[in-house]
């Protein structure tokens, strides 16, 4: 059996809803180990989780539960950021996730610019540039990239992005699988 975390239910209030028995609901579960911390805020903060290492998540792992976040009901947002690696190396070591607060169910709002591990900043490269695109869209819109290059959307940004970083990948996380664009 693998134990895994979950995400309970809150109310407005910020009071965990339970059961009749008293069990607290879940929100969202299945959630491999090593992605939550104690004190982890995604919605308001800029975290980085360490993926592939002993104890630590899997890459795979993360995308299940961003895109769970994602679609959660009461997110209901797009969610991005960047899988990083350490310098001169391919593997995927640490996955940055962009606060979401001002997200909306069509755009995701994230900087490379601002680290929550300092510690990190001249020791890794960004590779991978990634957001989700929610489950409840219609497939034209979740399984490609979003908006013109003229007015804006995922391509312009892939435009922009490439200006400075020519070497990076682009993907979108969504179901039923990752399309890279």
């Amino acid at each position: 059996m693998t134990i895994t975390d979950w995400i309970v239910k809150t109310n407005s209030e910020g009071k965990v809803e339970t059961d009749r028995k008293g069990n607290a609901k879940t929100a969202i579960g299945g959630i491999e180990k090593g992605i939550l911390k104690d004190g982890i805020n995604l919605k308001r903060d800029n975290n980085i989780i360490d993926v592939g290492g002993k104890g630590q998540a899997s890459v795979k792992g993360f995308e299940d539960f961003i895109l769970k976040l994602s679609n959660y009901e009461s997110v209901d947002k797009e969610i991005g950021g960047y899988y990083l690696s350490n310098k001169g190396e391919d593997n995927i070591s640490h996955i940055y996730v962009g606060d979401y607060q001002n997200n909306t169910s069509g755009h995701a709002n994230y900087g490379l610019s601002v680290f929550s591990r300092p510690d990190l900043v001249i020791k890794v490269d960004a590779k991978v540039d990634y957001h989700t695109h929610l489950s409840r869209m219609d497939d034209i819109y979740r399984l490609g990239p979003s908006g013109e290059v003229s007015v804006g959307g995922d391509l312009k940004s892939k435009r922009l992005t490439l200006e400075l970083y020519p070497s990076m990948k682009f993907t979108i996380v969504t179901d039923p699988e990752n399309v890279n664009y």
